[in-house]
């Protein structure tokens, strides 16, 4: 078969028409959502997350912070009801117990170059908010995923070592033993 210029233009009509249709039609996710006003809410500001300080730390004695992976809720929007969440939470700096609530995202973590921070990670996640959706079937997955979330945390833009960098097969249990990460921060700064 031989395409010709109008069978070509026809074909691609057809899939643009094709792509364009599912736009305009309406889903039964979209009908349950409650109709109300975008960008009404304020933005948490960084004092609402929390401030780790790590820019005291020396290579003989790193600023050392405690955070810990908790569950929470947290409501986007004045027309939406609360959901539920992941969140880091401060627990200590250099030593001293900080209390943070914050119920999305975590505390801001202020570095830098060559002040090392060696940080504590607390895995405290009980059952996963979307405990139906995880995929048994991918490589790894185990039923207490869904229970207790075992959890891997990596930073990006870091000169880190392979002991601390967080890949996702060097995770640890919730309940379990802390991790602890070690970061020189001895790259430029981002």
């Amino acid at each position: 078969m031989q395409i010709t210029r109008r069978t070509l233009l026809g074909a691609g009509t057809v899939a643009g028409v094709g792509l364009l249709l599912p736009l305009r039609m309406t889903t039964s996710a979209n009908a349950a959502l409650p109709a109300f006003t975008p960008f009404t809410e304020a933005l948490p500001t960084l004092t609402d997350f929390g401030l780790i300080d790590a820019t005291g730390g020396t290579i003989a004695a790193p600023a050392k912070a405690t955070i810990e992976m908790v569950n929470a809720t947290h409501q986007f929007h004045t027309a939406l009801g609360a959901t539920p969440t992941f969140t880091y939470r401060t627990v200590s700096v250099n030593g001293q117990t900080v209390t943070g609530a914050q119920d999305y995202l975590g505390p801001v973590i202020l570095a830098k170059q060559d002040a090392p921070l060696e940080l504590t990670v607390v895995n405290n996640l009980g059952a996963h908010p979307l405990a139906s959706a995880i995929d048994d079937g991918i490589m790894g997955v185990v039923p207490a995923d869904a229970t207790a979330p075992r959890a891997a945390v990596h930073l990006h833009g870091g000169n880190t070592e392979a002991a601390s960098d967080g890949d996702p097969m060097d995770f640890f249990a919730a309940g379990g033993t802390p991790k602890v990460y070690r970061y020189g921060n001895t790259q430029e700064a981002a």
